[in-house]
């Protein structure tokens, strides 16, 4: 317990120092736009942000809005990345396939969510169903990507050792290519949340009755800076909580009860069932 307690005072110190910009920005915004109606009109203040979000905290609305853009995105972004990954892996099964599908991953995956989301509203309506699938749309090329991008970077001597020792190509794919490919695959997450979250604010935007999006449409509409800066404040927690989650997993993996790196001997994935001379 003594070594976390000595590293209190630096990481209390690194939290105080990374706040002091905000603390800058907050008391400059304050009193900057706080010192006229027409400024307080057009960029609001913090004091009336802080008042506005407990008010909709306090009546259900805020928490109802960011309920349904959440589903939405989360929704999108679970069914992309696991139809992604599953499409990105199953390519390395035939090289011909994943050479017709590569320029075409590409050039679907250019395409911006924004150019597609009138066409997604018309084909199936206002409701959820079109914004979950602009989110999975969002997620589901560059999850497939980046799963066959793992897919591509296998240990050839570990591939080749496999191969000697008569492996078949699904005992190839279990026991080396899967392994392999999940950090690819969890890495994607954290630029795949996103993507999610972004594809079911652009649907909201187009079209909605409820959501972060359609709160933010509508405040703006109104000239409600307040409520717009409330909207927009609420969308930053779910990427940072999936990074943030993504980070403390690899830490303690890494570090979590194993012995430092230098003192094991790595043996391959494929060691379970085969002994390498």
């Amino acid at each position: 317990m003594r070594a976390p307690m000595n590293r209190f005072p630096g990481v209390l110190l690194r939290w105080l120092i990374t706040a002091i910009p905000l603390v800058v920005l907050l008391v400059f915004w304050q009193s900057y736009c706080g010192a006229t109606r027409e400024r307080t009109f057009y960029f609001g203040t913090p004091k009336l942000v802080v008042e506005t979000f407990f008010k909709d905290l306090w009546d259900g609305s805020l928490l109802g809005h960011a309920g349904v853009t959440g589903g939405e995105a989360l929704a999108g972004f679970v069914l992309g990345n696991v139809i992604g990954a599953c499409f990105g892996l199953g390519l390395w099964f035939s090289d011909t396939v994943a050479r017709i599908s590569k320029p075409y991953l590409v050039a679907l995956g250019a395409v911006p969510v924004f150019a597609i989301a009138p066409m997604t509203i018309i084909w199936f309506g206002v409701g959820i169903k079109a914004k979950v699938i602009l989110a999975f749309l969002a997620t589901v090329f560059v999850a497939a990507a980046q799963a066959y991008k793992g897919a591509e970077q296998v240990d050839r001597l570990h591939l080749q050792r496999l191969r000697v020792f008569g492996a078949n190509r699904w005992q190839v794919f279990r026991l080396l290519l899967l392994p392999s490919s999940v950090v690819w695959v969890i890495s994607s997450l954290r630029l795949t949340i996103g993507l999610a979250l972004l594809g079911a604010f652009i649907g909201e935007f187009i079209a909605a009755d409820r959501g972060l999006g359609y709160m933010i449409v509508k405040a703006g509409g109104l000239y409600d800076t307040p409520r717009v800066i409330v909207g927009v404040s609420r969308s930053s927690p779910w990427p940072w909580a999936l990074r943030r989650s993504w980070t403390l997993w690899n830490v303690g993996r890494s570090s979590g009860g194993r012995e430092p790196r230098r003192n094991r001997q790595h043996a391959p994935h494929f060691s379970r069932w085969v002994v390498i001379p």
